[in-house]
């Protein structure tokens, strides 16, 4: 079980652009009192990006983010109702999105690593590319 106070979830529309979406995502994190500022945050996940994609799975891209800016341990995931395609990749169906302040606060976080641990399984991955509503995706990884 994951503690639902680091793990919250949004419904993402198409957008032009991945920076498109990582602003949008970073707005509600914004929101969510856990990053300090929209464009320094959107500014380390598209460097971090710039170094290799993260897709760990089909149609599954975790961007992160380690930084002041970030003030509490969060995981957000995007959830598309239909796959988009993503640069140069065929298609993204979720974006699971981590935020940390320091890369020890993640690695000593036993939800992060619970997490981590259930998107490693090839089976859980397969089914939440598959469903067809945040709230479905919501009850497999909580």
């Amino acid at each position: 079980m994951i503690d639902s106070q680091e793990l919250f979830f949004m419904s993402l529309s198409p957008s032009a652009s991945s920076l498109d979406t990582f602003q949008t995502m970073a707005q509600r994190l914004v929101q969510l009192q856990r990053v300090s500022d929209v464009d320094a945050f959107t500014d380390l996940i598209v460097k971090r990006e710039a170094q290799g994609m993260t897709m760990i799975a089909p149609q599954i891209l975790m961007p992160h983010a380690v930084g002041s800016v970030v003030l509490r341990n969060t995981v957000l995931i995007g959830w598309l109702q239909t796959p988009q395609h993503w640069r140069q990749l065929p298609t993204i169906r979720l974006i699971v999105m981590l935020a940390t302040p320091t890369a020890s606060a993640a690695q000593t976080d036993p939800q992060f690593t619970t997490l981590l641990t259930r998107l490693a399984d090839d089976e859980v991955t397969k089914k939440l590319v598959k469903q067809n509503s945040l709230i479905d995706v919501r009850a497999l990884l909580q």
